[in-house]
């Protein structure tokens, strides 16, 4: 504990003394100063957290869309318009060659069939597609994320559509 002096007389004050031993003065503590509190505004916690949720929603949005499906990424992340394929003649009748899963642009001009391998869609190009389907270019091989056979072909042989779905196939189109 600090000494302490009376304001009065000069003598020593014991702690806890509310008056002087020699005068009888009054006595009164200095109180310890508290440091200044370090408090931060609510509405700086808030600010953190959304650029923290700014920072992570598309992390997080990346993170999610990895095991998305291709049409899924095509629908959501893709620039152009691609819609399910389940009723165009030429995959209606396709029959034995009938795609998992086709998917075509909105305008037409690019479509991509999906199979359960690579060599079924080696197969469906091979003995259906060829000799059925309307189209300037066409490339087959493996879709990467789920090991589905893909068969994309186009109107036009050097398309943004078919720049677009390879990208996303992860092929490099000659």
């Amino acid at each position: 504990m600090a000494k302490h002096f009376c304001a009065e007389c000069n003598s020593r004050i014991r702690g806890g003394s509310n008056f002087c031993p020699s005068c009888g003065n009054a006595i009164e503590w200095a109180r310890a100063e508290k440091a200044p509190s370090s408090k931060v505004s609510p509405f700086v916690y808030t600010a953190y957290v959304a650029i923290v949720a700014l920072v992570a929603a598309p992390i997080v949005g990346i993170y999610n869309q990895r095991d998305a499906d291709l049409f899924s990424k095509l629908r959501n992340q893709g620039v152009l318009s691609w819609t399910e394929d389940v009723a165009s003649e030429g995959v209606v009748s396709a029959g034995q060659y009938a795609p998992e899963l086709a998917i075509t642009t909105a305008t037409g001009s690019c479509s991509l069939w999906l199979y359960d391998t690579e060599e079924s869609a080696n197969a469906a190009l091979d003995n259906y597609i060829n000799n059925n389907i309307e189209f300037s270019a066409a490339w087959t091989g493996k879709e990467e994320s789920s090991g589905q056979g893909a068969v994309l072909v186009t109107l036009e042989p050097n398309s943004f559509c078919s720049e677009e779905a390879a990208n996303f196939l992860h092929w490099e189109l000659e």
